[in-house]
Order: C-alpha cells, then sequence, then structure tokens
C-alpha cells in the first residue's frame, strides 16, 4: 500500500513565526493550496507570548548588550539569581474540574 500524503496529512505543527502562520504565502497557507484543502493548525504560541514580555522588559530595563548581559539594573541582577536557594514551600491540594471536551471548539 503506498503511503498518502494528501489524503492522511490531518493537521499542521509548527511555531507561529510569520514565516509559518502568515495569510498570503507562508508554508501553511503553501500547503494546503498544495493540498486543495484546510489544514487544523497546531501552533505553539510561546513565540508570541514572549514578544510582549520582551518589550516590556526592554521598555523597564533597556536592551541587551550582548547574548547573555543585560544594560540595566534588572537585567545585572538576574546574573546572580542561580545563586540563590530555593526555599522549601508547601503545595496547597486541590481538585481540578473534569473538562468537558464536547464544548471545545473544533476550528
Amino acid at each position: 500500500m503506498k503511503f498518502e500524503l494528501r489524503s492522511s496529512l490531518v493537521a499542521i505543527g509548527c511555531d507561529g513565526t510569520a514565516v509559518n502562520t502568515g495569510h498570503k504565502n507562508e508554508a501553511i497557507v503553501l500547503l494546503e493550496k498544495h493540498l486543495k484543502r484546510p489544514l487544523p493548525r497546531l501552533v505553539c504560541l510561546l513565540h508570541a507570548n514572549e514578544l510582549p514580555f520582551r518589550r516590556l522588559f526592554y521598555s523597564l530595563d533597556g536592551t541587551t548588550i550582548g547574548p547573555n548581559s543585560f544594560s540595566g539594573s534588572i537585567g545585572k541582577s538576574l546574573e546572580s539569581c542561580l545563586d540563590f536557594n530555593v526555599e522549601a514551600f508547601e503545595s496547597i491540594p486541590t481538585e481540578l474540574p473534569d473538562l468537558n471536551t464536547d464544548l471545545l471548539s473544533t476550528d
């Protein structure tokens, strides 16, 4: 039996960079055009989450001055953060509610 990509591909996963997820000629769009059908997208949003925090950090502390160096006081204090002791803590027991997967979106 020959493996047929067109019929067996059910979703596409990637990071959230524009080259993958843009709306014109980016990778997923080109693949969907080739397959002649839309694909569910499993996009990692960690990159998208990082960008606002990076801008906030720059506005509060300034830019970096190298791959492991900072120009502001907040960034410079991070250089010694690995020297701190990890404090003991007691977890708070809790029960998480059951998730009704029928309520989740399928788009």
